[in-house]
């Protein structure tokens, strides 16, 4: 309400609208839709996005249709390819997207004395953040190319997150 007043708009409409709004019922506005009947008329692919599958989603699509006639049982059922997205940091922050737990990536020392990097490191499989935990994605060293890293200033209390086609 604050940001429609900062355009602007009138308080007392926006008051009414509200009020309005807030004595319909939710039922009427969002019916419940029930798809157990709608199950059974359904055929679905599921499989992992990417933008060089649109011509392959296409061609699967019209081989459907072309089955669909060729057989009967097919007829009346609807297909639908299912793109399931890859997890990046934008998934999980963002959407809140769920990670599979069985899976432990980790960031393995090299156990070199001399190296900068491993000295600051350790054997973990998340990272841990104002208890904001990240997993890893794969196995890495202080050798793995093309990776993301995470910079704490403490002068400005401040993260920078950067990536590199190199190695740490």
């Amino acid at each position: 309400m604050v940001q429609l007043i900062k355009r602007n708009f009138d308080s007392k409409t926006i008051n009414n609208i509200i009020i309005m709004i807030g004595n319909k019922d939710r039922n009427q506005l969002l019916p419940y839709k029930s798809n157990v009947n709608n199950v059974e008329n359904k055929f679905k692919l599921f499989i992992k996005y990417d933008f060089n599958y649109e011509f392959l989603n296409k061609s699967i699509y019209e081989l459907y249709k072309k089955l669909s006639n060729d057989y009967l049982f097919l007829k009346n059922k609807k297909f639908l390819i299912v793109n399931n997205v890859n997890y990046n940091l934008g998934a999980i922050l963002i959407n809140d997207f769920k990670l599979n737990k069985s899976i432990h990536f980790k960031y393995k020392k090299c156990n070199n004395t001399n190296c900068n990097i491993c000295k600051f490191s350790l054997n973990y499989h998340f990272f841990n953040c104002r208890n904001l935990m990240l997993p890893f994605k794969s196995h890495s060293t202080c050798y793995s190319l093309g990776i993301i890293y995470i910079i704490f200033c403490m002068k400005c209390k401040l993260f920078y997150i950067g990536e590199s086609e190199r190695s740490v």
